[in-house]
């Protein structure tokens, strides 16, 4: 994994939390509201989890991934995708604009000692860098 996205991602975002997302999925079973049983009201999410907690999971894993839309996964987190994404291109940006001053000493003479062929090298690194980052968030 990229160090510099993943302490991008650690320093600007919050992931959301497991608990956060099983709240929002048991909402989801519960928006009818409760169900009655022998006179008793429960909540259908409840009686899911309880009765069926393999159904429960399974039911979970196919609402997450029909939340892709709205969520994004990263090493192992959720995150809010338009978040994500805006952190990511943030991180893009800043290295093409480390691109862009390494090729500006290549056109002004008094700018920097560094040999062109040390510079040149950098300005590859940092380009396989934006295609690896790229690769690793699937952009």
């Amino acid at each position: 994994m990229n160090p510099r996205l993943k302490e991008k991602i650690e320093d600007d975002l919050t992931a959301i939390d497991e608990q956060k997302l099983y709240d929002l999925y048991d909402e989801m079973l519960d928006c009818e509201g409760t169900v009655k049983v022998g006179g008793l009201d429960f909540y259908p999410s409840r009686i899911i989890e309880e009765l069926d907690p393999i159904a429960y999971r399974c039911g979970y894993s196919d609402w997450l991934d029909a939340q892709r839309e709205q969520w994004t996964e990263f090493n192992g987190d959720y995150y809010d995708r338009r978040k994500f994404e805006d952190c990511v291109e943030e991180l893009i940006s800043g290295i093409e604009s480390e691109i862009e001053d390494l090729e500006e000493q290549d056109e002004d003479p008094d700018a920097d000692d560094t040999p062109l062929e040390e510079r040149a090298r950098a300005i590859a690194e940092l380009q396989a860098e934006i295609v690896t980052i790229k690769k690793e968030v699937d952009l």
